[in-house]
């Protein structure tokens, strides 16, 4: 973790890189020194950067897949946070089982055709839905509530059985850089 971020700079800093087992007291301790150290005039900013920290964590923690084969289900994953000119990048990756890959990308591009009021009433449905029926969707749904552009993600052949899971939000500095609804 950066001590002392540029909040002012042109080129991406990275604040946060974080790879490793990924349990709730990592998640809730790196989130509790994100708001101290993220700017202090930018408030609103920070608590949706830290929702999402949370969220992915959570996401890491919940769906990750164990990469080491050693069946410890030890979550493992790798968490970025980038300042950049306009804003903030939050880029989390895990692995998954491959047989999870078309479920969790069908679920992601439905998001992406989401609009405002569409996601609004994404989230409203899955929240009112069984628990078992929810899935990756909620957390998909929640992060594309708090970036201010479409969210990206990408699958990666990594090991036997495995797949790569990356996915990355963006958080505007001001909101004239938001270009998401």
């Amino acid at each position: 973790m950066s001590k002392e971020p540029n909040h002012h700079g042109t080129n991406p800093i990275e604040l946060l890189c974080y790879r490793g087992p990924m349990d709730q007291d990592f998640v809730v301790a790196t989130a509790e020194k994100m708001q101290a150290w993220l700017p202090a005039d930018r408030p609103k900013q920070v608590r949706r950067l830290v929702r999402a920290f949370i969220e992915m964590g959570q996401n890491i923690q919940r769906h990750g897949a164990d990469p080491s084969g050693r069946g410890d289900r030890m979550a493992m994953g790798t968490i970025r946070l980038v300042e950049e000119p306009l804003g903030w990048s939050l880029i989390a990756q895990n692995w998954i089982a491959s047989a999870q890959m078309e479920a969790l990308k069908a679920k992601g591009e439905a998001v992406l055709a989401l609009d405002g009021p569409g996601l609004r009433e994404a989230i409203r449905t899955t929240i009112q839905a069984p628990r078992q029926n929810r899935g990756a969707g909620l957390g998909l749904l929640e992060l594309a509530r708090i970036s201010d552009r479409p969210i990206s993600f990408h699958f990666r052949d990594c090991t036997s059985g495995l797949i790569q899971f990356e996915c990355c939000i963006f958080v505007a500095r001001d909101s004239a850089e938001q270009t998401h609804a």
